[in-house]
Order: C-alpha cells, then sequence, then structure tokens
C-alpha cells in the first residue's frame, strides 16, 4: 500500500505561497491595468490578443478573494487545532 510522506499534522503548507503569490500578481495586474483604463489610458494593442491579455489582466480583481479564502482556512485551522484547551480564544485574539 502507497505511504504518503507527509505527516497526517502539516503546519506549514508551501502550496499556499504559491498560490497567494499568484494572487499578488493578480492583484496588482488589476490595478497596473485597470485604474489606467477606467481613467481613459489607451493601450497600444488592438489586436485580438492584445484586447485578450487586456481583458484577462483586468479580471485579475479576484486575487482578494483567494486572500480571504486562505485566510479563512487558516484562522479555521488554527481554531479547530486549539479547540479544547483553555482560553482559546482568548489566546487566539491575543
Amino acid at each position: 500500500m502507497y505511504k504518503s510522506a507527509l505527516p497526517a499534522h502539516r503546519n506549514y503548507f508551501p502550496e499556499l505561497d504559491g498560490l497567494r503569490g499568484l494572487a499578488i500578481l493578480f492583484e496588482m495586474a488589476f490595478h497596473f491595468v485597470l485604474f489606467p483604463v477606467l481613467h481613459g489610458v489607451q493601450y497600444g494593442p488592438t489586436d485580438r490578443f492584445g484586447s485578450m491579455f487586456i481583458n484577462f489582466l483586468i479580471s485579475g480583481w479576484f486575487g482578494v478573494d483567494i486572500f480571504f479564502v486562505l485566510s479563512g482556512f487558516l484562522i479555521t485551522r488554527i481554531l479547530l487545532q486549539a479547540k479544547g484547551q483553555p482560553r482559546y480564544f482568548q489566546n487566539f485574539y491575543i
């Protein structure tokens, strides 16, 4: 039978760092592309690929959503690990 090399309870998820990095890139692209477009700046490429690329960068608003999901996962995980310990809400907020 296949045995996983990962421990059952990990405290660090390196995969989430990559996802966090992508979220940052998407959010930065959103701010660097959308704000000039909203203020009337015209970008050079008007062909089909350029238009699709600009639309892709503008859809980077979901980077913030990724951050909310990651935060919710990590905070919930911390609370579940500390459940049953004395004053775990107090320790969590401190």
